[in-house]
């Protein structure tokens, strides 16, 4: 999976980078923690300070543009994002989990 940052764009009021960019892909595409592994990867950031907001697939070519939040912190995505219960759940478990294994 080849990740491409086309555009970045500083969002102060929110304390979050609004990202734009292109994924290249083979089979499936990538789910939305996987992308928020790569992303956070390349941004050099923690993958819980990731959000993935859209995901536009190109019809018949393994290539999807994704559109991604990454916030400053933890705590300002959870009062940012409208985020479900099943979906928080699955932050903090990997938070905690991350904190384990150092």
């Amino acid at each position: 999976m080849k990740l491409d940052i086309i555009k970045e764009t500083e969002i102060p009021l929110f304390k979050r980078k609004r990202v734009s960019c292109m994924v290249d892909f083979a089979g499936a595409t990538p789910s939305n923690e996987k992308l928020r592994e790569s992303l956070a990867t390349k941004m050099k950031v923690n993958k819980n300070q990731v959000a993935v907001r859209h995901i536009y697939q190109r019809f018949g070519l393994p290539r999807a543009k994704i559109i991604a939040h990454v916030y400053k912190d933890f705590e300002t995505l959870k009062k940012v994002e409208k985020l479900s219960e099943k979906t928080l759940a699955n932050y903090i478990e990997k938070k905690e989990e991350a904190k384990e294994e150092q």
